[in-house]
């Protein structure tokens, strides 16, 4: 399980880096977004069956970096199903900022 959470971990900050990094239209972008959105929608099916399972036993940072991680992801899902292709209201620095946090943090204290 550690693994698939690394994975999902490292594979969101990555495409979230270069969709930030790189912001410029073109078809290997919109196939990083889409990327982006089947990662976070993977990540959120697989980790919330055992989110009770995954918190007990962690520190209080631990159990907060996984609400955060989790929150953005439902905040992910939730802006994509409302806007649909129209652009976000959330600035997409501040969403891509605390995800990279949080992956950063989990994927070191999950190791």
């Amino acid at each position: 399980m550690r693994r698939i959470l690394i994975f999902f971990s490292l594979a969101l900050a990555f495409s979230a880096i270069y969709l930030v990094a790189f912001p410029y239209a073109s078809i290997f972008y919109e196939g990083i977004v889409i990327l982006h959105i089947f990662l976070g929608v993977g990540f959120l099916i697989f980790v919330l069956p055992g989110l009770l399972q995954l918190l007990r036993g962690r520190s209080r940072a631990e159990k907060l970096g996984w609400i955060i991680l989790i929150a953005g992801g439902a905040a992910g899902t939730g802006d994509v199903l409302l806007t649909r292709g129209k652009p976000a209201e959330i600035p997409v620095e501040t969403r891509v900022s605390l995800k990279v946090q949080d992956s950063v943090t989990i994927t070191e204290r999950l190791d």
